[in-house]
Formats: C-alpha cells, structure tokens, sequence
C-alpha cells in the first residue's frame, strides 16, 4: 500500500520545485519538505514496521538510500516576535548516513526496500540517471512509499470550512475536494470524505455544489467559533448515526493541495492505539513567499506564544530534517486541524470566542492527548500583520482570559496581568490610539462581569459595536502627508524609548503630523497628530493626541488595576467552573439561534 506518493509542483498550487525535488546535472535529490519520508514520526506514531519505495520510469537509474537527523540550537527554536530578525538555517545542524537498500526492478518499476527503519529525522532517496536532466517528469511517470503494515482504521472524515462572504475561495477548495476526491475512485480518500460548510454570511445557495457529500448551511455570524462550531453540531450531533472518526477544521481562504488531505487519511489510517486521540495539525506557509513556513504548532502563554520553525525556508535541504525536530506545542491552528471525533462530547465543545483564542484554548484542553505535525500536510495561508481592526484588541484580552480561566493550565497571577494591563495601556496612550484602549478595557470588563453575563451577550450585535472602533485607512496625499514617507530605525532600547514617548506625550506638541510605521510607533515623538503608514497598502489612518482622552483613560486603567487585584482570583475561578455550560451543545444552540 503506498502511504506517501511522489508529489510534483503545480503553478497554480505551489510552483516551488525545491520543495518537492531538486536537480543537479544527472542526480535527482528527494530530500524534500514534500516528498522526503518523515520515518521519525512515523515510527512513533503509527504501526509501521517495513516502508519500500517505489517509482515507474523508463530510464536506467541507481538508488542511494539516506537517513538524515535535524538539530536546531537550544534557545533557537522558537521566536515570539512576528518578523524573524534573523535566518534560522544558521543555527541547524544535520547528519546524513547512507542505509543499505535492496533494489529489484520489474519491467519499468523499480522496488526499493528499507532494509534499516531508524527511530528519528528523515528518510529520503537520491536518484542517478543516466542523462542530464532538467525536469523530474523526464525521468520519473509515478512512484511514492509504501508499507505491507495492515491499517490499524479506516477513517471517514468531515471537513468543516467556516465562511464569511468569500464565494470563490470556497468554491475553489469545495469545488478541488469535489473533483479530486469526492467524485474521484482513485483517490484513498473516495467514500471516506464529506464537506460541512458554515454560512457565515448567508451568501451561499445550499444546492451550490452538486453532491450530496457536500453540505451547506446558513449560520449566523458568530465568528469562525461559531462557524467551525456549527460544522461540528451538523456533522456530530445532528447526522444520525455520524459516520465521522475525524473532522477537520479549515480556515475557507487558504490555498489547499487536495493531496494534503489525502497524506491525512493516510497517516491516520496507520497511527497507533495510544495515540488515536491526538489533533493531527498543519503546518502553514506564506501565500505570498509559499515555501516559507509561517507557523508550525505553538507553546501558549495565553498573552505570549512561544512559536516553534517560523520563517523555515524549505526549499533547502537542512530545514526539511530540522523540522521534524518535535517541540512541546500544545496546539496548533485551525487553519488545518484534524480532530479525533472521540474527543468531542456535547458538553465539550469550543468557547463561544467569536474570534481568536477559540483553537488556541480547544488545542489546550486537549493537549494531554498530544499534538503531532509532520512534513508535508500543510495550507497556504495569507498574512496581514498590519490590519487596522482595533476591535481584535477586544477578543484577544478578553478571550484570552476566559480560555486560561477555562483550562486553568497556567499560574493565574493578578500581578501578571496588571503588568500586561500596564504594559498595553501605556504604550497605546501614548501613541494615541485610543480606540484601542477603549477595546482592551471593554474585552476585561466583560470577562470581570463574569460568564453569567457573557452569556447574554449577542455576538452579531456586540461585534457590530465594535467595528465602530476601527480606524479607516486614507492615502498619504490625504491624510496631508507631502514628502515621501520613510521608515526610520528606532535606536532606543523599548523601555527607555517607552519612557521617552511618555516625557513627549506629556509636552506641548511642536509640529502637526508625522508619518510612522502601522506595525508600531518606532520614534519617540511631538506632533500633534500621526499618520500610521501601511507601506503594502500605500495607505495609512489618522491618530490624534487628546489629553481629554488620555487622561479619561488612566482613571479607568486604575479602576481596572484595582479590580484585576481585588477580584481576578475570585474571576478566574468563576470561569472555569462555568466552562461546561458555555461549551455545552445546548448552550451553542441557543447561542446560534437554531432551531432544532
């Protein structure tokens, strides 16, 4: 049975070709983020106990055999910062033996046989041919790893899509699934798939997509948890007898290789008993710089995250066995997630978190259970880090709250949090962005008010709120910005520039505008008004110092001080022993506002 086939680039996928091969006068090289054999995990994790490698051609080849081991230097690992500052390839290292393989050959096939399964790193076969080449499909019809190891199940898997008004994203990823697996024999998947997809936006006709294993339904717009929620109500809950062994959970404007899904059902086709319960996660890359790994898996702090290989470029070859080095992540996002369908109970579902922190607390409920990725199953995802929506600042403090007051997984500190408290609001003070502020204090008092309250709260309508808040963007010559805008370096340390930025908040201002980055204020400054620039974008929005607004704002900081003293324990608690009613079924159905 092949479990892992050859992939080759597809420009309207990904054209990356070192990502899948790499050329070099007569020699073909498959270690690969695609198509290299991640025999570590699979030794781990499934029941594999012989892997063979075969692949169709007409040529006359020789086969090398290699097994290669990542190390990524301590504290080099991960980065919490958005934009890594520095190339991680340096700090990897990797050692690369060659194994002995048996290789027969029958009429065009050629039979490779591991002789040697290692417990960790990589396996991968470079290929001699006999002419130069510049093409793998010169040499190479089809091929892939495969395994005499019997199934240990035959899942039958739901993929949810939770959608707000983008018809041809999920018309393309619904309309590749129809085609490449659903109507497709060949595919291991054929009559193991069926698609859920919530309306959000209630733009989608429910007869859409003609098959009867594509379901549409129209949902109100409580966010991607109330989406992904929905997904999971219809395809658990409410299909009688559910089939389901798994559900996947996909973001609706990401960039999907059908074959991916496929590598899913596969891999979980062979995984062990004890770790039949574990998320299977996917690894996500830049849509703009597509073999750029963005994220791979997490380590929460709730307010912080410890992300694990950001910015692996895969195109080279050390980063493919260095990103099977496992890390202790505890979740890993809903981009791509596939979850075992015994871990999902009626009176354990998702917080109702309208937006953000939603997988993050799920991944962590459930991380006893573990979290496994592995190279190759993956989406492309776009990044917007300079997103003007101040009303995020809402659901991430207050999200953030309830889910580490839901999994009580971390030391709730008050002291923590007033520092954190402390941290945002002087920052944004200072920098003018008072609507921001006004969403960092509404997101803690509605977790201060407590779940009873939370509960009562109508997230269509409270969302709507919010949005007030945004900020819009204007051009440059609109906002009165004459010169060409130029980013310059701050050259403070961030405590003592964030001292310096309060001593110049608190002076008269001495000129009118100033143009600064969107991604921060990188300058201490005296204007009385800035224009935060996006430069992707070539647009910007107006921030205006208000000392009415600023000093309205420490009032309220230091109510809110006294209260994450006074009564962030007591908080704390109440959330987390209210947990099983907001992630019931019969709250979630009140909450949609469904009729069943």
């Amino acid at each position: 049975m092949i479990i892992q086939p050859l992939l080759f680039p597809k420009q309207e996928v990904c054209p990356e070709q070192k990502m899948y091969y790499r050329i070099k006068e007569d020699k073909i090289s498959l270690e690969t983020y695609f198509n290299a054999f991640s025999i570590g995990k699979w030794k781990k994790y499934t029941d594999l106990d012989n892997l063979y490698f075969e692949v169709e051609s007409e040529e006359a080849l020789q086969f090398t055999c290699v097994h290669a081991v990542g190390s990524v230097a301590a504290g080099h690992d991960c980065t919490r910062e958005m934009i890594q500052k520095e190339s991680p390839s340096k700090y990897v290292a990797v050692v690369r033996r060659k194994i002995p393989c048996s290789v027969s050959k029958d009429g065009n096939k050629y039979h490779l046989q591991f002789e040697e399964l290692p417990d960790d790193g990589i396996l991968y076969v470079n290929i001699k041919c006999q002419k130069e080449v510049s093409d793998i499909s010169e040499v190479l019809l089809s091929g892939g790893y495969g395994t005499e190891a019997v199934m240990t199940q035959k899942p039958v898997i739901a993929l949810g899509i939770c959608t707000f008004k983008r018809e041809e994203f999920l018309k393309r990823n619904v309309n590749l699934v129809l085609n490449h697996i659903i109507n497709n024999p060949d595919s291991p998947l054929y009559g193991n798939l069926e698609v859920y997809v919530s309306d959000n936006g209630q733009t989608i006709e429910p007869d859409t997509f003609d098959s009867d294993k594509i379901h549409v339904f129209p949902n109100i717009n409580a966010g991607g948890a109330g989406g992904f929620t929905r997904c999971i109500m219809e395809a658990l809950f409410y299909r009688k007898p559910s089939p389901f062994t798994h559900i996947i959970l996909m973001d609706d404007d990401i960039l999907l290789d059908t074959a991916v899904v496929e590598r899913t059902w596969l891999f979980l086709s062979h995984v062990k008993k004890e770790y039949q319960g574990a998320i299977l996660g996917g690894e996500m890359f830049e849509l703009d710089r597509k073999y750029m790994q963005f994220e791979a898996g997490a380590l929460t702090h709730w307010q912080l995250n410890d992300f694990y290989h950001r910015h692996y470029d895969m195109r080279k070859p050390d980063m493919v066995s260095a990103n099977e080095q496992e890390t202790p992540i505890n979740y890993s996002g809903w981009w791509y997630n596939c979850i075992p369908t015994t871990e999902i109970q009626a009176d354990n579902l998702p917080i109702p978190a309208f937006i953000h922190f939603d997988d993050i607390e799920y991944g962590v409920r459930h991380s006893d259970k573990g979290v496994i990725l592995i190279n190759g199953i993956c989406v492309w995802h776009p990044q917007a880090p300079n997103k003007a929506s101040v009303s995020m600042s809402y659901y991430d403090m207050r999200n953030a709250l309830i889910a580490e007051a839901s999994t009580m997984k971390e030391l709730g500190s008050p002291w923590k949090l007033l520092g954190y408290m402390t941290m945002m609001m002087g920052i944004h003070v200072v920098d003018y962005r008072y609507n921001l502020v006004e969403c960092i204090l509404q997101g803690y008092n509605d977790f201060h008010k407590g779940p009873e309250a939370f509960m009562q709260i109508d997230p269509v309508q409270k969302h709507a709120e919010l949005a007030t808040l945004n900020y819009k963007f204007i051009s440059p010559e609109e906002a009165g910005i004459k010169e060409p805008v130029k980013m310059k370096k701050n050259f403070f340390p961030p405590f003592v520039n964030g001292i310096i930025c309060m001593f110049c908040w608190l002076l008269p201002p001495l000129r009118d505008i100033k143009a600064v980055s969107a991604i921060g204020i990188e300058q201490p400054h005296i204007y009385k008004r800035m224009f935060l620039y996006d430069e992707e974008k070539n647009a910007g929005y107006i921030l205006q110092r208000d000392y009415k607004k600023g000093f309205h704002y420490l009032g309220e900081y230091l109510k809110t001080a006294k209260n994450i003293l006074l009564y962030y324990k007591r908080d704390r608690k109440k959330w987390h022993k209210a947990r099983p009613q907001f992630t019931s079924l019969e709250f979630w159905e009140k909450y949609l506002k469904l009729d069943k």
